[in-house]
């Protein structure tokens, strides 16, 4: 057994500088008192980062997220369903996209909603994101995929036809690594992909 951070980065052949700062042992707290956490879940976590399981993404690293091994499995923490889910790759996108509409592009978490349910062709489905302006109309609408999958003309034909039940403005595809986004122009039934993700007062 290798014991300490020292002996544990001579195991893993990384220097802790190198992981995202939400994997930093400085940054890890104990969930029973707030305290720097101590025990041997913290490297269980960044072992698993290490070997691929939390690929870094193509989103800023500044982002804190709750992260906690129960039997095993890794669960994150959403805020805005205020409740530990599984972290699976698709949710790893996910968190990371929501928490950079919110902290980076001025998103209210309000008006952002995870899993959001709705009715297409007369089936009950979930978005995995959807954003509503101040009138409660839907107008972005997110598909995450996993890192490792790779975005087809099936992801863009599927969000397309959810949105014709949304009918949200803006759409967006990532896999966390390559994003694509597109607005809709309703009148000219025409669309134009962006450069970058808008900000909410853009919208």
């Amino acid at each position: 057994m290798v014991h300490g951070r020292t002996g544990f980065w001579q195991l893993i052949g990384r220097n802790e500088n190198d992981l995202p700062m939400q994997f930093r042992p400085d940054r890890w707290k104990d969930q029973s008192n707030g305290q720097p956490c101590q025990s041997r879940t913290i490297w269980v976590h960044i072992l698993r980062y290490s070997k691929g399981a939390m690929t870094p993404l193509n989103f800023p690293q500044h982002f804190d997220f709750d992260i906690r091994d129960t039997e095993g499995k890794d669960y994150i923490f959403d805020p805005l369903r205020r409740k530990y889910v599984r972290l699976t790759p698709e949710e790893w996108v996910r968190q990371h996209l929501v928490t950079y509409l919110i902290q980076d592009l001025g998103y209210p978490s309000g008006r952002t909603a995870i899993e959001s349910g709705f009715t297409h062709q007369g089936a009950l489905h979930r978005a995995d994101v959807i954003v509503h302006n101040r009138q409660g109309e839907p107008v972005l609408m997110a598909e995450c995929k996993a890192p490792d999958i790779k975005l087809s003309q099936n992801a863009f034909d599927q969000i397309a036809r959810y949105n014709t039940s949304v009918q949200a403005n803006c759409l967006i595809v990532t896999n966390g690594l390559t994003h694509y986004c597109y607005e809709l122009d309703r009148e000219e039934k025409s669309y134009r992909f962006l450069e970058k993700l808008p900000r909410y007062d853009e919208l």
